[in-house]
């Protein structure tokens, strides 16, 4: 499968071109970062779809400039290729990024990027921004991200507003919870093992509703940010035992903070 085949199949947008994308891996970026520069929009996007599967540096630098394409759908594949492959090295583009984005939806997204940088990225300029950030939506968005980045004051408040949300509200907080990617945030999860109110019906099989209470959440997040091993299947439509939950409850009252 050489290159020429990988050009061809995204000047056509055909789909096959991610499995060629993911057979020649990084050896096929160099072709297509000049693809994202293409007049079709289309072309950029699935040039941009493909990077995302090939990566590396040159593919994280080529989105990070393509945030500034007219066309909404190619910067939504950008920021999912800056999402896959953070820019490492490249803290003052990604800034600059933020503070030239006229979308707010970008605002939002680029501290999540940040925050996958760490450790390697310095946490001060971002916190900076939370600190002066208007806007809610954005300054949660810093919050995470430096509470991925290590920061003990958004890591505090992170804690509080996690436990301080109701109803599917929390579902978001333990999503977030997951992007962290490490257990610093498992103990801090414990009083979320005692909410047992419904929150969403399941209709697996389009007849019978299963209610899934927010405890059903956390389990599945602290196998996942532990790696624990548990004697009953994870992934189900179903609600846990209490005999689950419990032995769920004792892998994260292991974990220390």
């Amino acid at each position: 499968m050489d290159l020429q085949t990988l050009v061809n199949q995204v000047k056509e947008k055909r789909p096959e071109a991610q499995g060629t994308a993911s057979r020649l891996g990084q050896q096929g970026t160099a072709v297509l970062v000049p693809l994202t520069d293409d007049p079709d929009p289309e072309v950029r996007n699935m040039a941009l779809i493909c990077l995302a599967i090939t990566g590396g540096n040159q593919a994280s630098e080529t989105a990070l400039k393509k945030l500034k394409d007219e066309e909404a759908q190619v910067v939504a594949q950008a920021l999912q290729v800056l999402y896959k492959h953070p820019p490492l090295g490249m803290d003052k583009e990604l800034l600059e990024a933020y503070h030239t984005a006229k979308d707010e939806d970008i605002r939002e997204d680029l501290p999540l990027i940040a925050g996958r940088m760490s450790p390697k990225i310095d946490p001060a300029p971002w916190k900076e921004l939370w600190q002066k950030e208007k806007n809610q939506e954005i300054k949660k968005s810093l919050l995470i991200g430096l509470s991925r980045m290590g920061d003990e004051q958004a890591r505090q408040e992170f804690v509080k507003q996690m436990l301080a949300s109701q109803g599917t509200e929390t579902l978001k907080w333990i999503d977030h919870c997951k992007y962290m990617e490490h257990p610093w945030i498992v103990p801090h999860m414990l009083p979320l093992f005692n909410r047992q109110e419904v929150v969403v019906y399941l209709t697996p099989d389009l007849k019978n509703k299963r209610p899934m209470r927010i405890v059903d959440f956390v389990i599945p997040a602290v196998i996942e940010l532990t790696g624990a091993q548990v004697s009953f299947p994870v992934k189900r439509t179903d609600p846990f035992t209490s005999e689950e939950i419990e032995q769920v409850r004792r892998i994260a009252t292991q974990v220390k903070k």
